[in-house]
């Protein structure tokens, strides 16, 4: 279990926004604002908040221009490109995200990203407390320990000392003894040429650390090592020097500031709108009402009018996901013992599935809530089709075979047992027995039987 409602969460800014606008593609407003980079790291923070509701928690974001690594190496990061435009443009709109949740963003002249999630961990540490870092940054690595962990969220991995130990061969706290021998590309960080991360890992298993190693070049076997050493010495210690965090960042923390303030809904809504980011904005203007988290079913009543079922598209405005159960031929003949498949079929050859979607497209219902699961198979196309019967022949002519299987109906219970909230619906037809028994009959047609 990562976290605890106590433990400090730190966000690795910089690092999920880049990671973001690269995993994320063609992804603009209809106005042709890039959004990819906001979506990506909007999708991360609110798996945070949703799964952990963490009580203290900060996002870190690289300031603007040199650091204190530049004033050690002129080459530091000298390979990397500069930041996109498309990026650039959304770097705004993130900060402002950040700031609508209530959530303390800290960003210091000089120092990167990770120094000041260095900082705050090991002051949160000294306190006894749990730290959750956000990021799927190596560099990061070196800050964990027994009460300090690495949550990479786009892969769904907890990393904790022993994680590290396996992956490297080294505890954490030896990762940059490792790092300045074998360098770091990604940052242009030298090491000591011709030594690879494994070598690293093995001179630094015997001898602990770079000093170490230096002050026992005898002792290293391999003479074509011990000069690369002998020459490097300087650039191994630099190297050293530029990938070991700064955990003492002048930031003077203090528990009130990190807690999460209070979320501006009204503005959320008005950016996510802004942005056209739908999906979160059912999402938000659901806050209240039926949320994604309401399990269970929904006592919808008996609805026979349009103006009763715009009422309940109102009352599901923010459930992202959900079970439809519409109450007719299909659900009749259930309870008289017809066999589903029967009722499914019946309800698509006599126009009542027709007329039940028909009902919920015009009080905008397809547009309000999404669908899940089989529903989804077959519901979520509703939206790009006419809604006649001609529409539903094209929608459900290549069911039959899942009919036969008995496909359709298991989903519909493994729906229905998953707890998937599930709305009641009557249509104007009426069933009755003939009805169902010419419904078998077709069935049974059908099935060769």
């Amino acid at each position: 279990m990562v976290g605890s409602e106590q433990a400090l969460y730190l966000i690795d800014g910089s690092s999920y926004i880049y990671r973001a606008f690269y995993a994320v593609k063609d992804l603009s407003t209809s106005r042709g604002l890039p959004t990819n980079a906001v979506y990506g790291f909007l999708g991360m923070l609110r798996r945070v908040l949703k799964e952990k509701s963490p009580t203290y928690l900060a996002v870190a974001l690289d300031a603007p221009g040199p650091t204190f690594r530049h004033q050690l190496s002129a080459e530091y990061k000298a390979t990397r490109p500069q930041m996109p435009e498309p990026l650039a443009r959304q770097l705004p709109y993130i900060k402002r995200l950040i700031a609508l949740y209530g959530i303390p963003l800290l960003e210091v002249n000089g120092v990167e990203a990770d120094d000041i999630i260095g900082t705050l961990t090991a002051w949160a540490a000294g306190q006894g407390r749990q730290v959750v870092i956000v990021s799927g940054d190596k560099d990061l690595l070196q800050l964990v320990s027994p009460r300090v962990c690495l949550w990479d969220t786009m892969k769904d991995v907890v990393v904790g000392p022993q994680d590290v130990e396996r992956r490297y061969g080294v505890p954490p706290s030896q990762l940059v003894e490792v790092m300045g021998l074998a360098g770091d590309s990604s940052d242009n960080i030298p090491g000591v040429p011709g030594i690879g991360p494994k070598t690293a890992e093995r001179l630094i298993r015997e001898f602990g650390s770079i000093e170490n190693l230096l002050a026992n070049l005898a002792r290293v076997p391999s003479a074509k090592e011990r000069s690369k050493l002998e020459v490097y010495a300087a650039q191994a210690r630099l190297s050293r020097e530029l990938v070991t965090l700064n955990c003492q960042v002048s930031l003077e923390p203090d528990w009130e500031g990190l807690r999460i303030g209070t979320a501006d809904r009204e503005a959320l809504v008005a950016l996510f709108r802004e942005l056209e980011f739908r999906k979160f904005l059912q999402e938000l203007e659901g806050d209240g009402a039926i949320t994604e988290g309401s399990r269970g079913q929904i006592d919808a009543g008996l609805i026979t009018t349009a103006g009763e079922l715009g009422a309940l598209v109102t009352r599901l405005a923010g459930v992202p996901e959900i079970g439809v159960t519409v109450i007719s031929a299909f659900t009749l003949g259930v309870e008289a013992g017809l066999p589903a498949e029967a009722m499914v079929l019946e309800m698509y050859m006599s126009g009542e599935m027709s007329r039940t979607f028909q009902a919920f497209a015009e009080v905008g219902f397809m547009e309000s809530v999404g669908w899940h699961g089989a529903v989804a198979q077959y519901g979520g196309f509703i939206r790009t089709l006419e809604v006649d019967r001609e529409g539903m022949h094209r929608m459900f002519g290549g069911v039959l075979e899942d009919i036969r299987s008995g496909g359709f109906a298991r989903r519909f219970q493994e729906e229905h047992a998953a707890g998937y909230p599930t709305v009641a619906a009557i249509n104007a037809v009426k069933a009755s027995g003939s009805l169902m028994t010419d419904a078998e009959r077709r069935v049974r047609e059908a099935l060769g039987g």
